[in-house]
């Protein structure tokens, strides 16, 4: 199975931590491709 990225944005909004502490916050590009490989055999 193969995924193409062009400019695929993914954007995590802002975090609260323990006691209302900001985490932050991030926004990401992606471009390339994720390739998941299975191999099926008899045990």
């Amino acid at each position: 199975m193969t995924h193409n990225f062009d400019n695929l944005t993914i954007d995590m909004p802002m975090a609260q931590g323990p006691g209302g502490r900001h985490i932050g916050s991030v926004m990401w590009t992606i471009n390339g491709k994720v390739i998941i490989a299975t191999e099926a055999y008899k045990k």
